[in-house]
């Protein structure tokens, strides 16, 4: 092979690693370990305490952070919910105008979205062990409507109890004074269930 042939094979190849590299350029790399981090939140797994939760949103107030993420659901809950007691439509409000950890975008949750953070073999508070909550009270509203099959009234929102009488239930009525939790994340809405009301 000539000198000229063999400075023409060095320029293809020269050109083609050029060519392969701004190929590549921009295209997002893999990463070479997988973590619960990379993993979407998948409601059927089911994580030990020590792995479930994680102090997140830090704050000069408070550096650990003012909110627990829940890897199992990927919700971001309230660290210290309220301790008041409130109607069910100021709960909803309030939960919207609360900033925690310098953030809005917080709601009710759904009925299904605080029974996730229940643990049945426990009642004091029924959470799973080691959780980093604080002030966890009794009952506390949830965004799902319950509407009684006989009337249609809408007047019902479940709760969902962590002392005492646990997991989800029908308290008398919206008007009563419950507290209330906020979350963030999920989609939240204001579901119906037509069940009757004892």
């Amino acid at each position: 092979m000539t000198m000229k042939g063999v400075f023409g094979a060095v320029v293809v190849l020269v050109m083609l690693g050029v060519f392969a590299t701004l190929a590549s350029a921009g295209k997002p790399i893999r990463p070479t370990t997988t973590t619960l981090e990379d993993i979407p939140p998948s409601w059927h797994r089911v994580l030990p305490a020590s792995e479930r939760f994680v102090l997140v949103m830090p704050t000069t107030a408070d550096p650990a952070g003012e909110a627990v993420l829940d890897k199992e659901t990927g919700l971001v809950w309230e660290k210290s919910p309220d301790t008041t007691n409130v109607v069910w439509v100021a709960a909803s409000y309030l939960c919207v105008k609360k900033s925690v950890g310098g953030r809005y975008g917080w709601r009710l949750p759904t009925v299904e979205e605080l029974a996730s953070l229940v643990e049945p073999t426990r009642t004091d508070p029924a959470l799973p062990d080691t959780h980093p909550f604080e002030n966890v009270e009794d009952y506390y509203f949830t965004a799902t409507t319950t509407a009684s099959a006989e009337s249609g009234s809408s007047n019902f929102a479940y709760a969902v109890g962590f002392r005492g009488t646990i997991g989800p239930s029908v308290p008398p009525g919206k008007t009563i004074a419950l507290h209330y939790w906020c979350v963030r994340g999920g989609h939240g809405y204001d579901g119906f269930r037509f069940t009757p009301i004892p």
